[in-house]
């Protein structure tokens, strides 16, 4: 069985489909200029696979030709799996999802916090946007412009740790502050919603620019 005896015209499917008969010259071109002559003169017979081929495919005598490698890699695995497991049970996975406030507490997962899974930034005009997650703050529930029982743990020294209300959480306006704005949940980040009127252009601007920062990590 040679290769010119397989690229043949006698296939049905190479005489019945012309996109099969277009491949199998571009395949059989590419071969001959890669092998020259030899490629003429290449036999499977010769080789001893002439009675395991099965539609062109080897079937029988197949193996393993790196068993070392494939050692190591089973090894690899096994290793993973016990690293993995350990991670589990005495590490805490809910800090790869918790949020983290400007004072690089886990919202909802470090000690005392544990009643403020949600992360809220204050101020949206600094003049840096990635430096907007400094003012992050964990909070009960995410605050909208109306609520004025929002509750949350504050991030600046000397009172670090301390629960604080409504004006801490959500200040005013003013000196270098951004405005208040509506806020809803979103995996534990108070996301402005798209409906969102009290958020101001330029808060909006502020805040994608930062959240493009952090997705490319160059925070911190």
């Amino acid at each position: 069985m040679t290769v010119e005896a397989n690229l043949s015209g006698e296939d049905d499917d190479f005489n019945k489909e012309p996109e099969v008969k277009k491949k199998i010259l571009n395949r059989k071109a590419r071969i001959k200029e890669r092998y020259g002559e030899a490629a003429d003169e290449f036999s499977l017979e010769e080789l001893g696979y002439a009675e395991t081929m099965e539609e062109g495919i080897v079937t029988t005598g197949r193996k393993c030709t790196d068993p070392f490698c494939c050692g190591i890699f089973t090894i690899f695995l096994f290793m993973m799996f016990l690293i993995t497991s350990y991670s589990i049970q005495h590490g805490n996975v809910k800090k790869f999802l918790a949020p983290m406030d400007g004072a690089a507490r886990f919202c909802g997962v470090s000690p005392g916090y544990e009643d403020f899974p949600f992360l809220y930034l204050r101020n949206l005009d600094n003049i840096e946007p990635v430096r907007i997650f400094l003012t992050g703050v964990c909070v009960k529930e995410c605050p909208t412009v109306g609520d004025l029982h929002t509750q949350c743990m504050s991030i600046h020294d000397g009172d670090l740790g301390v629960l604080r209300n409504r004006d801490y959480c959500v200040p005013d306006e003013g000196d270098g502050q951004s405005a208040s704005y509506d806020t809803k949940d979103k995996f534990n980040w108070c996301i402005p919603p798209n409906e969102a009127t009290a958020m101001t252009k330029e808060a909006k601007n502020a805040l994608s620019i930062a959240w493009a920062e952090l997705q490319n990590n160059k925070l911190g």
